[in-house]
């Protein structure tokens, strides 16, 4: 990833520092970072995503269009008690609709952002439930107890929220 980082131009590397620090970019944001039109925002948000550093949000089309950094696989410097392995059962569970217990979320909500800053609407999805509900009921109560901490201010819409290094207490 770091060749391919140093082969980017400056705009394209902007847009991925946006992307990590606040867990997506839009081509609104792309515009704002590099002052280009629409066009050549979504040229370059494109050719990123084919390049594999970004991966397109399930909306194809439209101005709800956002990509988030591509997953790579690495050596995690946080551990949590949800194992990949389990976390693939609670998922699991989540699409039977068998209903998990607070803790189980909470490990759920805190192992998926260890993985990549998340947004309230992309937990929300994840675990079926009102993003306003995850954030009032889960991702508030997280930061207070310092497992999650945002990347922005908690008012942002797009505010994602990371684990926090050593935050595997369940």
């Amino acid at each position: 990833m770091k060749d391919q980082a140093q082969q980017l131009g400056a705009d394209a590397q902007k847009a991925l520092v946006y992307a990590r620090k606040t867990g997506r970019v839009d081509n609104a944001a792309y515009r704002s970072l590099n002052r280009v039109d629409t066009l050549t925002a979504s040229r370059a948000l494109t050719q990123l995503e084919a390049a594999g550093l970004l991966h397109r949000s399930e909306q194809r089309r439209g101005p709800g269009v956002y990509y988030t950094l591509a997953e790579f696989t690495g050596a995690s410097n946080a551990t949590s008690k949800v194992t990949p392995k389990t976390q693939a059962e609670l998922l699991t569970l989540l699409k039977t609709e068998k209903r998990l217990t607070r803790d189980e979320v909470e490990g759920l909500i805190v192992a998926l952002c260890m993985e990549t800053p998340r947004t309230a609407r992309e937990l929300a999805e994840i675990l079926h439930r009102n993003p306003d509900y995850v954030r009032n009921a889960y991702l508030s109560r997280l930061v207070r107890a310092g497992r999650l901490q945002t990347n922005s201010a908690p008012t942002d819409p797009n505010v994602a929220y990371q684990a926090v290094s050593g935050s595997s207490k369940q």
